[in-house]
């Protein structure tokens, strides 16, 4: 049961397409925000993961979550956000809200801007 983390320190967050109607919950988890029972390294207070609200319309429209707009919900273990430790991303939906119809497609990770290169005329010379 020891999960392995993906480091996704390459990248700034998610983007994806997805459609409702219907309010969805973007989360991702960490070993520390997870019990140890399933993986995580938590021994109290688990599973606040760092998450985003997502409110689709009837069409399809572009999404994207950087990491830095995930937040706890604020009533677990307190947990810095650390993309180099992502054990699971996935989505869900308010019990109270059920039914739902939601559609998820083209997941793809952002990859976070690098410097450009210097040009001729910014360099020493």
């Amino acid at each position: 049961g020891v999960k392995c983390p993906f480091n996704g320190e390459r990248f700034a967050g998610v983007r994806f397409r997805a459609k409702g109607p219907s309010t969805l919950m973007l989360k991702v988890s960490m070993p520390e925000t997870v019990a140890k029972k399933d993986g995580g390294a938590c021994t109290k207070a688990c599973y606040d993961l760092h998450s985003k609200v997502l409110f689709l319309a009837d069409g399809w429209q572009d999404v994207e979550v950087r990491w830095d707009r995930l937040q706890q919900g604020g009533w677990g273990t307190e947990v810095r956000f650390d993309p180099k430790h992502i054990i699971g991303l996935g989505f869900a939906a308010d019990p109270k809200q059920q039914p739902i119809e939601a559609w998820v497609d083209d997941l793809e990770f952002i990859p976070t801007a690098t410097p450009a290169a210097p040009t001729a005329s910014s360099q020493p010379g």
